[in-house]
């Protein structure tokens, strides 16, 4: 079964073209991104070492237009993107190509790759499983994919009344920071579903922390609070 959700991509794909504009319709995303990019760089150079990302072999699950993975090829990592939307892969590569910089892009989903039998050290999974087909055998797939060891990165939304208050209303309907329908809440996964979900499909959680907004600062921060947003790092055994 694939995990691509064919709504999803339809609904990303009309502003793929925006994907590298920092004021248009990703700008959440690009606020969010020195926050994910902390988390990600100090779990690598913890798990692996202090020059990490260097030469590790990370895959970047749900790309889009490549802001993580851009980034981290960029510090040396052999980075693989893939995406279902072709409007957003076509963007990353065009960007990626201006800046000089070498990322392998394919329009494909994670199931594809199994097929290949691709291995990576890394896998990201950004703001991704909400999205996606069968979650529990989308984890599955990412496991079959990394190797004995590996980290697997994942960001997602808790299911909860303070996430669909922060993500569905005040995020879609009255700040409009993404275009209504973006998210469905009953696909959100709290982190105790999570966690089971990961150690029925191979992998040992390692650490989890929430990223969260202040609105007076208008930031985003790490902290200990997953009420709403959540990223966690997860070893596969």
């Amino acid at each position: 079964m694939s995990s691509l959700n064919q709504a999803t991509i339809q609904h990303f794909t009309q502003d793929a073209p925006d994907w590298w504009n920092p004021s248009g319709k990703f700008k959440p995303l690009h606020a969010l991104n020195p926050i994910r990019m902390d988390f990600v760089l100090t779990a690598l150079r913890q798990h692996f070492a202090s020059n990490a990302p260097k030469a590790l072999r990370i895959l970047d699950v749900g790309c889009g237009g490549g802001l993580i993975a851009e980034p981290l090829a960029r510090l040396g990592g052999k980075v693989t993107g893939i995406d279902g939307d072709p409007m957003a892969i076509a963007t990353a590569t065009a960007h990626a190509k201006t800046m000089g910089v070498a990322v392998d892009y394919r329009c494909a989903v994670a199931e594809d790759l199994v097929s290949s039998k691709s291995v990576f050290d890394v896998i990201l999974a950004l703001e991704v499983i909400e999205h996606v087909n069968q979650p529990p055998a989308f984890l599955q797939t990412l496991r079959q994919l990394l190797r004995p060891g590996g980290l697997l990165i994942l960001s997602t939304l808790n299911r909860n009344t303070w996430s669909y208050l922060g993500a569905i209303i005040m995020a879609e309907r009255v700040l409009g920071w993404v275009r209504p329908g973006t998210h469905d809440w009953t696909q959100f996964i709290t982190p105790e579903e999570i966690t089971a979900m990961l150690q029925t499909s191979g992998f040992g959680p390692e650490n989890a922390q929430g990223i969260t907004f202040n609105p007076l600062t208008r930031s985003w921060a790490l902290s200990a609070n997953t009420a709403v947003n959540y990223i966690l790092c997860a070893k596969a055994q």
